[in-house]
């Protein structure tokens, strides 16, 4: 009996908690979150009796939940996904409401903007239609920026968004960290409490409608959870949450970086791509960021198109036109820690290569190249050497300033490019409706051939392909920065770009060298160098593709001076060094003020020591054949070595001196004007070495001198005649034209003489030589352990009594009138030694009686020692070449050849280094800033005149310079410059057409034209106009957006079905509840049945007495 009852007693109990969990159940049926809970029973061990097995009843193990963990992850999984596309559906029907807007989207400002450009086309004249252009222009910016500033605030509200998102996790996650301590406390999952696993649940669904999560459920309950997946970064474990942060670059929308524990050893989560989180990211990188990048690049498009047009043409003033539209994109430049005053300038020149990244910038002296990181990749890249403008994605970066080596700029973007669109002009006149230049076609003509002319800011010719800029040489024409080059015919070596001016390109070469220098035009126009044969022309110009392959080979321009030079520039091809003028200020004549004074400072050249040569035969020799080298337009006679002669500087200077000047075959006589007011008549004078002496009575009057002077015009080769100033003029007697004048003083002590010159040689070529050679020695150098000889002769004495420049010097003086040498002691210990009186520029030959030692007591080596020249003149020693002249020719006197471009470079030059071996090549020049003024030829009005029907020339019209032959290619347009010739019919030999300034330019409406036909011209990538493009962008955000529409209610259903699926496992069903109610409910009264059943029976056995 005590069984039954034990068993029904049991069973009582079982079942009264199974009744309480169905209403339990039903209580809970609407709270969210809850899982039904199930009393979970098992059989009681049964207890054996004799040889069979008697059950024991039931008993509870618990109430647990009714849980599938694969439906939870799978309910889990698809919230995820849903929630991805909900930020796409949101903010890109925003995007699309706000570009796609007839009355906030920029299609109408667009159409009525082109609509205003055809109405003043109509009537380009008239100040209202000038000012409606403008009107609409305004409107058009302010739409840019209106859009603009819509696509920014989206931008700002999904950024807000996702730092909130971020912080729903943070606190989602250190909540499953205080269940996770909880669930620590037991040991199995099934012995926690239900709600407790239910609150758990419930926060693993919240996390994944941020963003995809792993879990992995431990025994007891607890979770571990990873970001994305397994491999994720761990946000929850062993009772530790990892915070997150989001990072957002100001430079790139799409670019957002979670950050793990970004308040301690911080390092970048794993990819996040779905959930609501992920979802902003996918909205700010695929659809958000490409709408604000397309449309800023929209906008500098738009703008570089219409001012491209705009600047073109010319406004009712006759002016140039100017910008319309200006970007005021604006640049955070930082330098802090650079020395010096550095300003920088930046302005956007290729809207498709400008990705407004920050980036910084470091000036490599050495190699004077940038080194440029950008910030956004860390991608670090150089720049080309020598640039005056540094070019970095689609930006032209200027400094103006010393740059130090080091210097180091931070350049941050901080404006989009369509937020700071303004229109740049306000008065109508401003308008730039008429085209800058117009086709005149011949009277003359005979074909039928009408011509039209466009014009770009883009010049037709793309550059070279081969040759170092000049730029790229250290900006130093002295030997001591020179650069070596080999010879070759076929490439060019080096380019002279346009926009530099005062270029001195110098060859150093050897003595026996055949190199020379050739600059030509892209062409073909020969415009510096010697005449080369018809296969070197060929080869020069058909490797690099920068010169024109229809244009042919000219040599008219070849060396020209004045107005027979290429474009009248003033260019040299030799040696130049010209006078300049100094500026000064001094009190006036009262004392009141001051007054400016400019002081002429003749032009000075100092040579290197000449060649050194000794003809050994026994005839005479041409050093310098005759005719090979012009000084100042006059050719030179030939340098002629007698046999058994050496070179020296002395009979070099004898030998520019001496030459005369010619017109017309004549020679022209040498003449020294001395003006009136430079007369000295105290002082003495001295001419060609002849004292004028005037005993006891000087002269008073400058007649008087002339009489003197004249007097021995026998001796000197000089006559004197009086100015009509009351100056002196003093010029060779007759039979002695040419020959050079020398002025002295008697007087040592004076520089000066009688006519108020400096004591000098005076020539018919205005140029003057004067012959010196110095040998110096520092005290490091002197070794007085060595003996020496000079000129042949051997200094004696005792070395060693004196061992110093001081007692080195008093052994050579003592042997000067042997050696012809004397020699100066300084008081730094050096000692230099040059020609006697009477012997300048004469060679110096050092030697050392012992014949084993190369060197001697001045420590140089033993061997001749040639002189140098310093060559004067009031205006210029220009050295140019004859037929025969090579620069070897120079190499003799010591001088290097160069290429001389005294002003703005309009276009690039090749230069080639022609000949075999290697020389040196320094550089030095001036950067301009091009303009319309100073631009030899872009702008420039030109002739185009047919030779024949198939050839054509272009003549520069400012200077009559054929600049171009080409051969004409039917149905190809003419381009030459930054125009475009277009020709409706077949020209004939003889047509003429002539592009100049439009001198109509108010009435004119042909550049207006262009801006019309500038709204269906497809300037973006080359098949879209600009409103095509406006609308592709909107077009493109709009299929994301139903994309993404179509993706959630697909998305929805499997979400729906997940919940479906989890409610049949865990959701409270009342049909389910109250049938477990009934069931249970006579579960238990069968169960108090047995108890009373067990009762009379043990009360019956109670009876039985």
């Amino acid at each position: 009996m005590s069984d039954m009852f034990s068993i029904g007693a049991n069973a009582i109990q079982l079942y009264r908690h199974s009744l309480t969990t169905v209403s339990n159940n039903i209580a809970n049926l609407n709270t969210e979150g809850y899982s039904r809970q199930v009393t979970d029973v098992s059989e009681s061990a049964p207890v054996e009796r004799g040889n069979i097995f008697l059950g024991t009843g039931a008993r509870l193990e618990g109430v647990v939940r009714a849980y599938d963990e694969y439906t939870e992850s799978s309910l889990r999984n698809s919230n995820s996904d849903l929630e991805t596309q909900q930020p796409q559906v949101n903010y890109a029907n925003r995007i699309i409401d706000l570009m796609g807007s007839d009355t906030a989207g920029l299609t109408g400002a667009l159409d009525q903007f082109f609509a205003s450009a055809s109405a003043l086309s109509t009537d380009p004249a008239s100040t209202t239609q000038r000012g409606v252009f403008l009107r609409d222009g305004d409107i058009l910016a302010a739409r840019f920026r209106e859009v603009s500033g819509g696509l920014a605030d989206i931008e700002a509200e999904t950024r807000a968004e996702v730092n909130q998102k971020v912080a729903i996790m943070n606190s989602l996650t250190e909540q499953m960290v205080l269940v996770n301590k909880q669930l620590a406390r037991k040991s199995y999952a099934a012995k926690q409490p239900p709600g407790l696993l239910d609150t758990r649940d419930a926060l693993l669904r919240d996390m994944s409608a941020v963003t995809r999560i792993h879990v992995t459920e431990q025994t007891n309950g607890q979770v571990m959870i990873n970001l994305g997946s397994s491999g994720g970064t761990q946000l929850v474990s062993d009772g530790k949450a990892t915070l997150l942060a989001a990072e957002f670059s100001e430079s790139n929308p799409a670019k957002v970086d979670l950050i793990a524990n970004p308040y301690g050893d911080s390092e970048p989560t794993s990819t996040i791509s779905s959930g609501a989180l992920g979802g902003l990211m996918n909205l700010r990188s695929q659809t958000l960021t490409p709408a604000i990048e397309s449309f800023d690049r929209l906008a500098q498009i738009f703008v570089q198109e219409v001012n491209k047009i705009h600047e073109a043409g010319l406004d009712a003033e006759g002016n140039r036109g100017k910008k319309l539209f200006v970007i005021d994109t604006v640049f955070e430049v930082s330098a802090p820690t650079i020395g010096g005053d550095v300003d920088v300038e930046i302005e956007v020149t290729d809207p498709n290569a400008f990705n407004y990244s920050p980036f910084e910038i470091q000036y490599m002296a050495t190699d004077k190249v940038w080194r440029i990181k950008d910030d956004s990749t860390g991608v670090v890249t150089f720049s080309e050497p020598g640039l005056s403008v540094l070019h970095h994605a689609g930006m032209d970066i200027t400094f103006d300033g010393q740059l130090n080596n080091g210097d180091t700029f931070f350049i941050n973007p901080k404006s989009r490019p369509a937020a700071g669109m303004q229109l740049g002009l306000s008065d109508p006149m401003t308008v730039a409706a008429s085209a800058l230049m117009r086709v005149v076609p011949s009277n003359t003509n005979i074909g039928d051939a009408k011509g039209s002319v466009s014009f770009s800011q883009d010049l037709e010719f793309e550059g070279f392909q081969f040759g170092k800029s000049v730029r790229a040489l250290v900006n130093n024409p002295n030997a001591v920065s020179d650069s070596n080059v080999t010879g070759n015919s076929i490439q060019p070596a080096y380019i002279i770009p346009r926009g530099v001016s005062d270029v001195a390109l110098m060859l150093d070469i050897q003595q026996e060298s055949n190199m020379q220098l050739q600059v030509i035009t892209s062409e073909g126009v020969h415009v510096l160098g010697h005449q080369i044969d018809e296969d070197t022309r060929a080869g020069m110009t058909s490797l690099d593709q920068g010169f024109r392959s229809n244009s042919q080979y000219s040599s008219a321009y070849l060396n020209g001076e004045g107005n027979g030079s290429y474009l009248g520039m003033n260019m040299t091809y030799g040696f130049l060094a010209e006078s300049s003028e100094k500026e000064s200020f001094e009190n006036d004549a009262e004392g009141t003020g001051l007054i400016k004074v400019t002081t002429l400072i003749p032009a000075s050249a100092y040579t290197d020591r000449i060649s050194f040569a000794e003809n050994t035969s026994n005839a005479s020799i041409d050093v310098v054949s005759a005719n090979s080298l012009i000084l100042n337009g006059h050719s030179l006679g030939a340098l002629t070595l007698n046999a058994g002669a050496k070179t020296s500087a002395a009979a070099m200077a004898n030998w520019i001196n001496s030459s005369v000047a010619t017109t017309n075959g004549t020679i022209a006589p040498t003449e020294v004007i001395a003006p009136s007011a430079d007369l000295n008549l105290q002082l003495l004078v001295s001419i060609n070495g002849k004292e004028i002496s005037h005993g006891a009575n000087a002269p008073s009057t400058a007649s008087d001198l002339v009489t003197l002077i004249n007097a021995q015009s026998a001796a000197t080769k000089v006559t004197a005649s009086e100015t009509p100033g009351g100056g002196i003029k003093l010029t060779n007697a007759p039979g002695f034209e040419g020959q050079p004048i020398t002025l002295g003083n008697p007087d040592l002590s004076s520089d000066l003489n009688a006519l108020g010159n400096r004591n000098k040689t005076f020539t018919s070529i205005g140029v003057t030589a004067v012959a010196r050679n110095v040998i110096n020695a520092s005290k490091a150098e002197l070794n007085f352990a060595q003996q020496i000889s000079i000129n042949g002769t051997t200094i004696t004495g005792n070395y060693q009594a004196n061992p110093s420049a001081e007692g080195l010097a008093d052994l050579i003086n003592a042997q000067s009138a042997t050696t012809n040498v004397v020699a100066t002691a300084y008081t730094n210990g050096s000692i230099s030694i040059t020609n006697a009186v009477g012997f300048e520029g004469e060679n110096i030959e050092l030697g050392n009686p012992v014949a084993s030692s190369s060197t001697n007591t001045l420590g140089q080596k033993n061997k001749v020692y040639t002189g140098t020249l310093n060559l004067n003149s009031d205006d210029k020693v220009r050295f140019t070449f004859g037929a025969n002249g090579a620069p070897s020719d120079l190499v003799e006197l010591g001088l290097r050849t160069g290429l001389y471009v005294d002003e703005a470079v309009g276009e690039d030059l090749a230069v080639f280094v022609t000949g075999s071996g290697v020389a040196s090549i320094s550089a030095g020049y001036t950067e301009t800033e091009m303009s319309s003024e100073n631009e030899l030829q872009k702008d420039a009005p030109f002739v185009v005149a047919f030779t024949s029907d198939d050839q054509y020339i272009i003549t520069d019209t400012r200077s009559e310079t054929v600049v171009a032959t080409r051969t004409f290619e039917p149905g190809e347009p003419i381009k030459y410059q930054n125009f475009t010739l277009s020709l409706d019919a077949a020209p004939v030999r003889g047509d003429t057409f002539t592009i100049e300034e439009n001198i109509d330019g108010v009435g004119n409406n042909s550049n207006i034209l262009l801006m019309v036909e500038l709204q269906n011209k497809p300037v973006v990538d080359g098949y879209q106009s600009i409103s095509d493009a406006y609308i592709d962008t909107v077009s493109t955000v709009g299929n994301k957006a139903t994309l993404s529409r179509i993706s959630q209610e697909a998305l929805q259903v499997v979400y729906d079905q997940a919940v479906e699926t989890k409610d049949a496992v865990s959701g409270v069903s009342l049909d389910s509840e109250a049938a477990d109610l009934i069931r249970f409910q006579q579960a238990y009264q069968a169960s108090a049945q047995v108890i009373q059943v067990a009762s009379k029976l043990f009360d019956s056995i109670l009876g039985l007495r």
